[in-house]
């Protein structure tokens, strides 16, 4: 194959890269941070290496805003995961079985057909912290929904016997060194 003018070279390369492109790509993500979608508010999103997109999904109000993690001097050892809240809710939820702590409030939550919401992580919640601006921007644009208050907020992820970590949505930091019987806010979240 012969070309007349570089031009005409150029244009046959790009239409080769193209097509080889269009062939080796996986569909752009479908969801995206702020989505109203699943029952909440998109506010994190990833893509498995099969091109399968995942996310995490904040339920449009706080649940509770004074409530305690749990009981002292029961120590939950496999809810110490600081990325997986939802393995530490089914912990949390073995372990102590009530309803009225934070693990619990989030586990029997349910909005519309969905109802696998749960605590979430240390982790989760600095990923939400991450996205706030875009998250409070459609949340205040949503009826029935509510801002993330600038407040401290449970995770689920456990310290020791005494303590668990929490979230600070004044200034963005986690901690543990509140005991389990103080009275913090809750905010569930599920995964797609």
């Amino acid at each position: 194959m012969t070309f007349a003018s570089p031009i005409k070279l150029i244009a046959f390369l790009l239409i080769l890269s193209s097509a080889y492109y269009a062939q080796n790509t996986t569909p752009s993500n479908p969801h995206f941070i702020g989505e109203l979608f699943g029952g909440g508010i998109v506010f994190h999103t990833y893509q498995e290496k099969d091109g399968s997109t995942h996310g995490l999904i904040l339920c449009l109000n706080d649940l509770q805003a004074e409530v305690k993690w749990g009981p002292l001097d029961i120590d939950v050892e496999s809810s110490e995961n600081s990325w997986d809240g939802q393995a530490n809710t089914s912990a949390i939820m073995m372990s102590i079985r009530d309803t009225n702590f934070a693990a619990g409030v989030c586990d029997v939550y349910k909005i519309q057909e969905f109802e696998d919401w749960y605590l979430p992580s240390i982790l989760e919640l600095n990923a939400l912290w991450g996205n706030l601006y875009d998250v409070n921007r459609v949340l205040s644009e949503t009826k029935d929904a509510a801002l993330v208050n600038p407040s401290l907020y449970w995770s689920s992820t456990e310290s020791n016997d005494k303590s668990a970590w929490f979230f600070s949505f004044f200034d963005g930091k986690p901690s543990n060194y509140y005991d389990k019987s103080s009275l913090l806010s809750v905010r569930a979240i599920r995964v797609f």
